[in-house]
């Protein structure tokens, strides 16, 4: 199985461990591109409203992902049963979303800055485009 599929700009309930000492709460994102392939789930973030096959992609700028490879951790939820295409993307972005970010994947920061001060930012904030960092790969070069 493999489903790519994006998220527009916007806002979206985040959870932390607590020691990264960054209070659960809404906040302001990029847009997000989803890959799923054989289990494994890649996020990528990207500029713009929408994506077309020549967006670029850069890095999620998010904690508990490595390069583009999502840590899913503990995250227990049950896959669906005679699952519906949509019910199968609300189960991958659940996965991802309802999980607690904990670590910077692979000790890399993701953003120009430093996660935990961009993370505090967006609280209030639009997100700041400049702090993504590319992944020299373009919408194209994910698509099944």
């Amino acid at each position: 199985e493999e489903y790519v599929w994006y998220n527009p700009p916007g806002k979206r309930q985040m959870f932390f461990h607590k020691e990264l000492n960054i209070q659960d709460g809404m906040f302001n994102l990029p847009g997000i591109v989803y890959h799923v392939k054989n289990g494994s789930m890649d996020v990528f973030a990207f500029k713009g409203k929408r994506p077309v096959e020549t967006t670029p992609l850069f890095r999620a700028p998010f904690f508990n992902v490595t390069g583009s490879s999502v840590c899913l951790g503990s995250s227990s939820l049950e896959k669906p049963q005679n699952p519906t295409f949509l019910s199968l993307l609300e189960y991958w972005e659940k996965r991802f979303w309802l999980t607690e970010f904990s670590h910077l994947g692979g000790n890399v920061n993701p953003t120009v800055s430093n996660l935990v001060i961009v993370t505090e930012n967006i609280r209030n904030n639009p997100f700041d485009m400049n702090e993504l960092k590319p992944m020299n790969k373009k919408l194209k070069d994910i698509l099944p």
